[in-house]
């Protein structure tokens, strides 16, 4: 008995570690400074400015580093987009809008400029108000 909880135990523990190093490896303020990939970063900005975004939630999306922007996550030793996470994070009541009153919902159109994040393997959009526009074609060419 006592052999099957050690085995547990170093299972468990090295499961935490092996956790803990991808999460390090994936986030942003990691002990590598790598600055976001160029064509990612014009990635982005094309995705952004095909939405509609009256909250202002996109506001960080300026600079260089898109690595430091709101919502995105890059690996910190190649710079690539691995995350992006656009969730609404306000709770909304049945008209779809923030408890006090004012749309938090980005929208518009999906920009096939998201092809362009090659190392991209987590995208999440949900609760946000696209308007009943078809999932385009493209969504089904990401990779991952």
């Amino acid at each position: 008995k006592t052999s099957i909880q050690f085995i547990l135990l170093v299972f468990l523990s090295s499961t935490f570690l092996y956790l803990e190093t991808i999460e390090l490896g994936s986030c942003n303020g990691g002990g590598l400074n790598v600055s976001c990939i160029d064509i990612e970063r014009k990635a982005l900005l094309s995705f952004k400015e095909s939405l509609t975004d009256p909250s202002a939630r996109l506001s960080s999306w300026v600079g260089g580093d898109c690595c430091k922007w709101e919502g995105v996550r890059c690996n910190n030793r190649t710079g690539h987009v691995i995350k992006l996470k656009l969730r609404n994070p306000y709770q909304r009541n049945l008209d779809g809008l923030a408890a006090d009153g004012a749309a938090y919902e980005i929208g518009g159109e999906i920009s096939p400029s998201l092809l362009d994040l090659k190392h991209l393997s987590y995208l999440d959009l949900s609760m946000n108000n696209f308007g009943g526009i078809h999932i385009p074609n493209f969504i089904g060419s990401l990779e991952k």
